[in-house]
């Protein structure tokens, strides 16, 4: 099936670093030079699709025309696609919200449907998760039967290098920028920017280099295996590579389901469907968004179809024709037409500062509704539906067209989902096989109504 044309790709919440930073396969072409004339009418053209579809009709205080003024001479004097982009990105600067951006022509050409460099070989992964814990990137999970469990890596190692990559050049470049939000935003790029270097073609090997549970750095030649997801397609977008897992943890008590995904794309509502088919009878579900980066805002309202009773605004997005609310509807029936009812148990949501947009909205509209106790540490701030225009020079403009508020009214852009039970990641826990959050959320589900214990002893039981 045909992807969508731009301009009918929809609504996105999506933290555009997360874009590529699964897209590995992705091969970017030889950038051409500047054609004359294309630079000034393609940062024209950002200025004027910002202009007429930003919610902020004051622009955040500036003169929107002076703004095109003062920076417009930087694309007159643009020799090259960078700095033609660095003129444009000067634009965002000005109004300092997320989801304004640039996907490059060298991407955004390779992804479109026939394009002789779409992905080559089959996608591979080393199954590590990665987390920057104190300034240190930090391997959070080690995936079950991947190349880096066979390898004998463990959580809690911290990493040093994946190939060429260097983790501490990452970590220190995020220290650059004077503002908070800036510096969040750049935190995160380090945690995709880690990521995406584990991704690339399985079999190829990937030199990890590590400090293992004793201190000591070793230096790992390791192949990547077969990426087990989906890769999800979705408008112009790069591919998305979607991950869904659940589990049912069971012990004398009865059971615990958990379900993990990593973004919010078109697969998720089947398999969410199958996951709580399978876990309706248990007396508890935590749904661990730690890590996803958002996707598509709509589904935020079929998602959370699955754990109201009755109908509930989960939101409201402000947009220049007017206000458009969030709304959740009880699923009361799945894809074979049968009658389902609602989950009923406790639902606990995991997040953290590499959560963003989509997932940023969801977690508090489930919070503010009663429905969710949320768990783990402060998101990223990045909550603002963004569209996609094609620009002359053959980029993709992500640009903000509303602003969002949760039930309660909260404003979650730049300050985030502050967790009712704030559980950081600790790197001497996850050397222990602790996953705080996670435990927190299993004594919340197994005793409800009594204060967490704070030692983190608690290992979930196996599925």
């Amino acid at each position: 099936m045909k992807s969508p044309p731009p301009r009918s790709a929809g609504l996105v919440l999506l933290f555009f670093g997360a874009c590529t930073a699964r897209s590995p396969q992705v091969q970017k072409v030889a950038a051409a030079p500047l054609p004359a004339g294309v630079a000034v009418a393609s940062f024209d053209s950002a200025w004027a699709r910002i202009r007429a579809t930003y919610y902020d009709t004051t622009f955040q205080g500036n003169d929107w025309a002076a703004v095109r003024d003062s920076l417009r001479p930087l694309a007159e004097r643009a020799r090259s696609q960078s700095d033609l982009r660095h003129a444009i990105e000067s634009l965002f600067v000005r109004l300092g919200e997320s989801h304004f951006s640039i996907i490059p022509r060298e991407i955004a050409s390779s992804i479109e449907p026939g394009s002789t460099s779409e992905e080559k070989g089959t996608p591979g992964y080393l199954g590590i998760t990665l987390r920057l814990i104190d300034d240190r990137v930090v391997i959070s999970r080690v995936g079950e039967g991947s190349s880096a469990e066979g390898a004998g890596i463990q959580a809690g190692w911290e990493v040093l290098r994946v190939d060429a990559l260097d983790m501490a050049a990452l970590v220190s470049a995020s220290h650059a920028a004077d503002d908070r939000r800036v510096r969040r935003a750049a935190r995160l790029q380090v945690v995709l920017r880690a990521t995406a270097a584990t991704f690339g073609e399985a079999g190829e090997k990937a030199t990890l280099v590590v400090l293992d549970h004793r201190g000591q750095q070793r230096s790992m030649e390791i192949p990547r295996g077969e990426w087990r997801g989906q890769i999800v397609r979705y408008g112009p977008l790069p591919p998305q590579y979607f991950e869904f897992e659940h589990r049912r943890y069971t012990d004398d008590a009865g059971c615990t389901g958990m379900v993990r995904f990593s973004v919010w794309m078109t697969p998720l509502l089947p398999h969410l469907e199958r996951a709580m088919e399978d876990l309706q009878h248990c007396r508890g579900v935590i749904l661990d968004l730690r890590g996803n980066t958002g996707g598509i805002a709509a589904l935020v309202m079929g998602a959370s179809g699955f754990f109201v009773t009755e109908p509930v605004s989960l939101g409201s997005m402000t947009t220049r024709a007017g206000t458009l609310r969030y709304r959740a509807n009880p699923r009361r029936s799945n894809r074979k037409g049968e009658v389902t009812v609602p989950y009923a148990g406790k639902l606990a949501i995991l997040i953290d500062d590499a959560s963003a947009s989509t997932t940023e909205i969801f977690a508090e509209g489930m919070r503010d509704i009663g429905r969710a106790r949320l768990f783990g540490d402060t998101t990223a701030g990045q909550a603002l539906p963004a569209t996609l225009s094609r620009l002359p020079n053959g980029d993709l403009l992500l640009h903000v067209i509303a602003d969002f508020h949760s039930p309660k009214g909260t404003r979650l852009e730049a300050t985030g989902v502050i967790p009712d039970a704030v559980i950081p990641l600790r790197r001497s826990e996850l050397l222990n096989g602790v996953d705080g959050p996670l435990v927190a959320a299993f004594h919340w589900i197994r005793k409800a109504g009594h204060r967490t214990s704070s030692g983190g002893t608690l290992v979930p039981p196996q599925p």
